[in-house]
């Protein structure tokens, strides 16, 4: 893992993990896809929405992002982050 600052729009081709700070925000590298942590949800940057793959954790919690929806895996508890609807997958 590898810290550095970056800036909105960037892209990092490995598979590392960066951060950085732009403007008092982090920035996070996934995979070559840059996110910005806004109050423990990550944002695609270069689309303003929740994109791909990714894990990050509220409140020592994780969660994933499939496809722009943000799933609690240790709740069962889906959230659509988008629409702001709450649905129960169990």
């Amino acid at each position: 893992m590898r810290t550095s600052v970056v800036t909105p729009g960037d892209t990092d081709t490995s598979d590392q993990l960066r951060t950085g700070t732009v403007h008092g925000i982090l920035y996070e590298t996934v995979h070559g896809t840059l996110y910005e942590t806004v109050h423990g949800t990550l944002y695609d940057t270069v689309h303003g929405t929740l994109y791909g793959v990714v894990q990050g954790t509220v409140h020592g919690i994780l969660y994933e992002t499939v496809h722009g929806i943000l799933y609690d895996t240790v709740h069962g508890t889906l959230y659509d982050t988008v629409h702001g609807t709450l649905y129960d997958t169990l």
